[in-house]
């Protein structure tokens, strides 16, 4: 009798021709009806995160729980132990520990025991790295408020201005975040000095946030995430978005997010003076909302099941940009809409957390069942899907028209807005990464099945209708875009060189709009440079044989998501000789 875990998989040909297997032993209902050869295998190789992924990040978990078991009971501890840990993080901070960002551990190990406080006022000690920026300081306050804040919105222009006049230790720690993503954007400076003051300023921030509880320090965590992202760096940016949820957790904001606005949340007692509860509230639900967001994003493909937060019932949405430009959003006599559709941002979130949630347990119920992908009952499924982010597709569009006659009549480019070009493409990707398993497969990957026309269709539609939306882009609004973008845009590309291989065709108009698109998106973003690199790379030997491409062969089996195989095309960029690597 075979154990239990290999009486639940599916034989061979069944597995081959992506059908259902009814695992009768020794031959399966298929192969006895056809009389084929019956084989059970175990899977040499699944698809998904390399071996011991999961175990590190659970591993990461406990330890984040033990941590913040401490970090609880010394915030009930006496007022007057506060000054003494204060001294401790100043005598840490003059000498920041050397991180590596590319390993779990070292990010979740503290390099302290000390614990910085909430209502902590004590300033930051100078270090080597604060007085080679300073005289920048200004101008890149400036440089986040215009290129960052946009498609960032989590701090008011006002919580800026202070991150960078204050001088407590939640305000320093804030302001190294954002220094750390801004001295790129600096010219006249070299990329080694980027290099060296950038790491500099994450080591520090990662190794003071792990020491407090406060919302500047998840804010802190969750800016340096957006960098590492656009780095193409996932295991730093998976431990840092998985740190804020954890601390956001700890402090209510999945609670906050759905209470009235008008309860003060708790602050310091400097941050009150300068400060209204109403926009820290404000930040507390742009925060929680954003963590769930990217989280949402990039689980687009991954079969394991993700940790993520309970979305409280009635929760709120941010308001309006509109109203959050303002220098006091939430004076009397201002119309406040906390809708689903007030914003951008707002039906970015909704398409994120709800829609693409049914995405997520969809493909988590397939894995955890051991089910076969392209079925009829899988078919079914995944159509019923579609159908629904059709659906809300057809609802966003009118939304759009509505927030437009609402927000900005009289602006003709009101619907290339950051969030409402996010939106369209995160849900042209969500289509593509849906149904990209079942389509059409070129010669030299992997067995020749027949595929789904329907999904064949489908994503085609979604790649064109992303396309179309990335080539009314301008080239400043593509070197200023969120890092996020990067992802569906490369999504949409590959799918049209693997498109193109199967029919044999010429390479797609749209498929160099997109290309073009990655290019400008790596003046800022490696990790744009690095698509780009494996987009152009397949198109100059689009007729070459998939055994003779210089690209990896996963790149061309779509039975794979980009985010599971981005660990691979990083290893080949590093180790391939590129011309547009050196060229860009």
């Amino acid at each position: 009798m075979p154990p239990e875990s290999d009486r639940k998989l599916a034989c061979l040909v069944c597995r081959h021709r992506k059908v259902a297997c009814d695992r009768r032993r020794p031959r399966c209902g298929l192969c006895d009806k056809n009389g084929f050869e019956c084989e059970y295998k175990a899977r040499d190789h699944r698809p998904g995160l390399r071996a011991g992924y999961v175990s590190q990040l659970e591993k990461r978990v406990e330890d984040l729980e033990r941590k913040m078991e401490k970090v609880v009971g010394r915030l009930s501890e006496e007022p007057s132990h506060t000054q003494t840990e204060t001294n401790n993080v100043s005598s840490t901070i003059r000498e920041p520990p050397t991180l590596d960002f590319g390993n779990a551990e070292t990010l979740r190990t503290p390099q302290s025991n000390a614990v910085r406080m909430e209502t902590d006022p004590s300033p930051l000690v100078a270090s080597p790295q604060d007085l080679l920026i300073e005289p920048l300081r200004y101008e890149l306050q400036m440089v986040w408020l215009q290129r960052y804040h946009p498609w960032f919105p989590i701090l008011h222009h006002t919580s800026v201005s202070q991150a960078f006049s204050e001088a407590t230790s939640t305000q320093c720690l804030l302001r190294k975040a954002i220094e750390a993503v801004t001295i790129w954007d600096i010219p006249g400076i070299t990329w080694e000095q980027k290099q060296i003051s950038s790491t500099t300023l994450r080591q520090e921030v990662i190794s003071s946030a792990m020491e407090s509880l406060n919302l500047r320090c998840i804010q802190a965590l969750l800016i340096l995430s957006i960098l590492f992202w656009g780095e193409g760096k996932w295991l730093p940016y998976s431990n840092l978005t998985a740190m804020c949820q954890r601390l956001s957790q700890q402090l209510s904001l999945p609670t906050v997010a759905g209470v009235a606005r008008a309860q003060p949340s708790k602050m310091s007692t400097r941050d009150a003076a300068t400060s209204q509860p109403e926009i820290d509230h404000e930040e507390r639900l742009r925060t929680f909302w954003m963590i769930e967001m990217l989280d949402s994003i990039f689980a687009l493909g991954f079969t394991s099941n993700l940790s993520t937060s309970k979305i409280p019932l009635g929760a709120k949405f941010p308001c309006s940009d509109s109203i959050w430009a303002l220098q006091d959003p939430f004076r009397e006599g201002v119309s406040f809409q906390n809708l689903r559709y007030s914003s951008g941002l707002s039906m970015c979130i909704s398409l994120c957390t709800v829609e693409l949630g049914a995405v997520h347990r969809f493909q988590q119920s397939v894995a955890e069942t051991d089910g076969a992908a392209g079925g009829l009952e899988w078919q079914s499924a995944a159509q019923r899907l579609d159908e629904r982010l059709t659906i809300w597709r057809e609802e966003f569009v009118a939304a759009v028209f509505r927030l437009i006659n609402t927000e900005s009549p009289q602006d003709a480019r009101a619907e290339m807005e950051i969030f409402i070009v996010l939106t369209n493409c995160v849900l042209n990707m969500g289509v593509i990464t849906l149904l990209q398993s079942q389509t059409s497969l070129p010669d030299g990957v992997g067995s020749q099945t027949d595929s789904w026309p329907y999904a064949n269709h489908r994503c085609m539609y979604a790649c064109e209708n992303m396309a179309a939306k990335i080539r009314r882009m301008e080239e400043d609004e593509l070197k200023n875009c969120s890092p996020c973008l990067i992802l569906p845009i490369f999504v949409a590309a590959r799918f049209y060189i693997v498109h193109t291989k199967c029919l044999r065709a010429d390479v797609s108009v749209n498929l160099h709009s997109l290309a073009y698109s990655l290019h400008i998106c790596g003046h800022r973003w490696p990790l744009a440079k690095m698509f780009e690199s494996v987009i152009r790379t397949a198109v100059a030997e689009h007729r070459t044989p998939i055994p003779q491409s210089a690209l990896p062969i996963e790149f061309y089996d779509l039975r794979f998501s980009v985010v599971e195989i981005c660990h691979i095309l990083q290893e080949w960029s590093d180790s391939y000789s590129s011309p547009v690597l050196h060229s860009v």
